[in-house]
């Protein structure tokens, strides 16, 4: 513990000042020049880790282009925790056990996820989604920086998770307790309830769920410290009953767009606008929500689709552009209005863009896709990478 608060104290010293720089310089370059917005993107294969059943996943992209995610290796089926830079893939390993997953990525490189590790669950539980179900492991929160994986501080439970990192180093997920958990009736139950935490400075801070909520996990984090995510009877975002805002000590539902259960938070801007999903009346119908000033607004889905009952909003940048998917296809949200993205890549581009994760302050969308010309329909990771309007 005392090599991690050591590590991390120095980290946040180091690189308070060089964010802080880094983000006045970029906003006065930003505001000094007017917006232009793409119309057109070029588009790339991510390509995976190498193996015969590979399927890769991205999860964020910082501004400096750095992506992280989670790929098979070669000769597993199990996921390992990657992070792409300049045309390479980097495998960043485990703690020891079969599978890692990288969710969040700051400017300065560090990268948040979990990880198994080489000690059984005592409750023989797959907590880390590892398919090790003959042999479940149990699973601990992590930041890779500097090529050394950190395992962050607990609750006293057996697992913990980390889905957020800002620029600040503060880094947000979930943590078990030790108190059992009897309120999710589902065939993966939890045996133990799962907090929302925060970490920085070598401490984590279990922040309050939602009245009456057993369960909850922070999935976003701004730079101004806000944090958003999901409370409910389980900690399966599926099953979540609010959608949350964290915020200096309070704790704000969201509201939701007439459905009982699956609101969901994904991600939030420095503006403090969150995107995500809420289900419908009837809970049938699942749509993406852009929320700001207090209100949750229904974003469109495309027109004409048999299954216009599902959309999902996974990611904002600074110029509220919002990426997720509609109709099984890859798509984004500009103006209030919704545009397929695979009408704005090259025609004839191998790649099928069926989900747009994240997107960065520069416009570039990081996603999934398949690969159209040949028998191969393993998910690939794509890169889309604006083209300026003159």
């Amino acid at each position: 513990m005392k090599r991690f608060n050591t590590l991390m104290s120095v980290i946040v010293i180091s690189f308070a000042l060089l964010a802080l720089t880094i983000q006045m310089a970029a906003q006065q370059q930003e505001h000094s020049r007017p917006v232009r917005y793409p119309v057109r993107y070029n588009v790339i294969d991510l390509g995976i880790l190498g193996s015969a059943v590979s399927y890769s996943f991205p999860y964020d992209i910082s501004n400096k282009g750095q992506l992280v995610g989670i790929s098979n290796p070669p000769g597993t089926q199990q996921y390992h925790a990657f992070a792409w830079a300049d045309g390479t893939l980097t495998d960043l390993g485990t703690l020891g056990g079969p599978a890692s997953y990288a969710y969040a990525i700051n400017e300065a490189g560090a990268v948040a996820g979990f990880s198994t590790t080489s000690t059984p669950d005592p409750f023989f539980q797959d907590t880390c989604s590892s398919g090790s179900l003959l042999e479940p492991y149990t699973c601990n929160a992590v930041v890779w920086f500097n090529g050394q994986m950190l395992p962050l501080p607990t609750l006293g439970g057996n697992n913990s998770w980390a889905r957020a990192i800002n620029n600040r180093f503060q880094v947000g997920g979930a943590a078990e307790i030790l108190t059992a958990d009897t309120s999710c009736q589902t065939p993966h139950q939890n045996v133990l309830q799962a907090r929302p935490v925060t970490w920085g400075d070598g401490e984590v801070q279990e922040l309050p769920t939602y009245p009456g909520d057993s369960n909850g996990t922070v999935i976003a984090l701004n730079d101004r410290g806000q944090a958003i995510g999901i409370s409910g009877d389980c900690t399966y975002e599926y099953y979540s009953r609010h959608a949350l805002l964290w915020d200096r000590g309070t704790v704000t539902d969201l509201g939701n767009l007439g459905g009982s259960f699956g609101h969901i938070a994904y991600n939030i801007n420095n503006q403090g606008q969150v995107v995500g999903q809420s289900s419908l009346p009837g809970d049938t119908e699942r749509h993406a929500f852009l929320w700001e000033n207090g209100v949750m607004r229904d974003l469109p889905v495309l027109p004409g689709c048999a299954y216009s009952t599902f959309s999902v909003a996974y990611g904002i940048n600074k110029r509220s552009e919002v990426v997720g998917s509609s109709c099984g296809t890859a798509v984004l949200w500009r103006d209030g209005a919704i545009v397929d993205l695979n009408t704005l890549i090259p025609a004839g581009s191998p790649l099928q863009l069926t989900g747009a994760i994240a997107i960065n302050d520069r416009g570039e969308i990081v996603g999934v896709a398949s690969v159209q010309t040949t028998i191969d329909r393993r998910s690939h990771a794509f890169l889309a990478t604006p083209i300026p309007s003159e």
